[in-house]
């Protein structure tokens, strides 16, 4: 097996690398020490290769629910066959895209004038609406 110059670039991942990694990670680290076994790399390529595959690859986080909620997520997983990070990463998407419409509307409406809570509520009183 030939081991690379550290001056010599290598190119050892498949073209979608991303992919690679992903898939790769998924099957677990046995699987991608497997598969970089079979390739050498000097250190900076390795490094940069490394810091590339865990960019690309799903982030871990512990989050505490309810037991009510966790029940509900299991139920909700186990009828969609879907896994609970896959419905909580939806839910926490599609959160967000409401944010970001929220926060496009206010946008929208940054100039419109700023009503009085209070002379709003005396003119409907006024009118008899309330």
């Amino acid at each position: 097996m030939r081991v690379a110059r550290r001056d010599e670039r290598v190119s050892a991942a498949p073209a979608d690398s991303a992919a690679f990694a992903g898939d790769a990670l998924r099957r677990g680290p046995a699987s991608l020490a497997s598969e970089l076994s079979e390739i050498r790399f000097d250190a900076l390529t390795l490094k940069r290769y490394l810091l590339s595959i865990m960019a690309s690859a799903p982030k871990r986080a512990t989050v505490y629910f309810d037991p009510e909620i966790h029940r509900a997520l299991r139920i909700k997983s186990a009828a969609s066959d879907r896994s609970i990070s896959d419905v909580v990463n939806e839910a926490v998407k599609r959160s967000l895209a409401e944010d970001a419409d929220d926060l496009e509307a206010l946008d929208k409406r940054a100039k419109e004038p700023t009503l009085d809570f209070g002379k709003v509520v005396e003119a409907l009183r006024r009118r008899g609406k309330i």
